[in-house]
C-alpha cells in the first residue's frame, strides 16, 4: 500500500467489492490466499502480491453480471482487439509466416518494416493462413465495440493501453459479433487486469451493464483531477480461436510516442500517484486500508458492501 501501484489495485478491489462484481467470497479467498504466501516468501516489492494475488484469480475471471455478444446485424457490428505485431503472427501458421517472410526482429526499426506490415495485411480476411489451434487473447480476451480508425499512438491512449511505449507495431483484429455467437462477455474487474497501472473498475459517466470503460490517456496526462477521463468501451471474453470467427486485421502502425510523456518534472511515479487521486477521491489511504482489510474478513464477518457503484 505505499507503493502507487498497490493503491491502484487496493482501489480496483475495494470498488470490485462495493459493485458487488465478483463474490465477496472469492475476494475474500483470493486476498487471504495471495497474503499468506506474501508472508511466507515475502517478494521485495508489491507486484510480487500482486502477482499472487492474480494467480489466485486465473480461474475466476468471468464472474460478474454477463452481457452475451450478439450482434444486431450480422456481419456489420464488429469487436476489435489490439495486440502487437509480434504477437499476432503466432496465430499464423509456421508455412505463411515464412514464405511471406514476416518475421522481423523490430518492425517499426528496419527498412523493410513497413513492407512485412503491408505484407501481413495483405493476408486479412483469408481463414487459411491462421493456425487452427492458435488461441487469441492469451488469459483473456479484451474487445471493444468502438471504432477504431486512427493511428497507432490514438489507439493506444483511447484504450489505456499505458504499457505500449514508442516504437511498437500494433494490429487492430476485427471480429465480427455474429460469429462469437453466445459467447459471453463481462465487464472487466480488478483480476482481469492484473497489474495494468491505468485500470479503472468505476468510470466518470454510466456504461451499458456488462461493459466498462478504459482510462483516456492524453485526458489523464492532460485534464485535472475533478475531470472525466473516460476513454473507450472495453468488454472481456474467453480466449478464442480465431480460426474461423471471420477475421479481419490492419495494421495501425508503430507508436511514435509515450502514452504518458515523461519530462524532468514528470515521471511514471507522477503519473501513478495522479492517477490513485483520481481513482480515491476521499485520499485517505488509512480509509482504502481499513476498506481492504474488511474483504479479507470472512464474509459473514464483512459489513455489507454499499450500493453499487454502477
Amino acid at each position: 500500500m505505499s507503493e502507487p501501484l498497490g493503491q491502484i489495485v487496493a482501489c480496483n478491489i475495494v470498488r470490485c467489492g462495493r459493485s458487488r462484481l465478483v463474490d465477496r467470497r472469492l475476494i475474500h479467498a483470493a486476498l487471504c490466499t495471495a497474503l499468506e504466501q506474501f508472508e511466507r516468501d515475502r517478494p521485495a516489492h508489491c507486484t510480487g502480491l500482486i502477482g499472487l494475488l492474480m494467480n489466485e484469480w486465473q480461474t475466476h475471471y468471468f464472474h460478474g453480471p454477463a452481457a452475451v455478444v450478439t450482434a444486431k446485424s450480422p456481419g456489420r457490428v464488429l469487436l476489435h482487439n489490439i495486440i502487437r505485431y509480434e504477437y499476432f503472427l503466432g496465430m499464423l501458421t509456421n508455412d505463411v509466416v515464412a514464405a511471406e517472410n514476416l518475421l522481423s526482429p523490430d518492425p517499426c526499426g528496419t527498412a523493410d518494416g513497413s513492407l512485412k506490415m503491408r505484407a501481413l495485411c495483405s493476408l486479412s480476411g483469408r481463414s487459411d493462413v491462421l493456425r487452427p489451434d492458435g488461441e487469441f487473447g492469451r488469459a483473456t480476451l479484451w474487445l471493444t465495440p468502438d471504432d477504431l480508425a486512427q493511428d497507432a499512438d490514438q489507439v493506444r491512449d483511447l484504450l489505456g493501453l499505458v504499457h505500449h511505449g514508442p516504437g511498437l507495431a500494433l494490429m487492430c483484429v476485427d471480429i465480427p459479433a455474429s460469429a462469437m455467437g453466445a459467447t459471453e462477455s463481462f465487464r472487466p474487474t480488478f483480476a482481469a487486469a492484473g497489474s495494468h497501472r491505468r485500470f479503472r473498475q468505476r468510470p466518470d459517466r454510466r456504461t451499458p451493464r456488462g461493459f466498462g470503460r478504459a482510462v483516456d490517456l492524453a485526458k489523464h496526462c492532460q485534464q485535472p483531477i475533478d475531470r472525466p477521463v473516460d476513454g473507450g468501451v472495453e468488454i472481456i471474453a474467453k480466449p478464442q480461436r480465431l480460426h474461423g470467427l471471420g477475421a479481419t486485421w490492419t495494421c495501425l502502425g508503430c507508436t511514435i510516442r509515450s502514452g504518458e510523456p515523461e519530462t524532468q518534472d514528470v515521471g511514471s511515479r507522477e503519473y501513478d500517484e495522479r492517477f490513485v487521486r483520481r481513482l480515491w477521491h476521499e485520499r485517505d489511504m488509512g480509509k482504502l486500508r481499513r476498506q481492504l482489510a474488511n474483504l479479507c474478513k470472512p464474509p459473514r464477518a464483512a459489513k455489507a458492501g454499499g450500493a453499487p457503484d454502477g
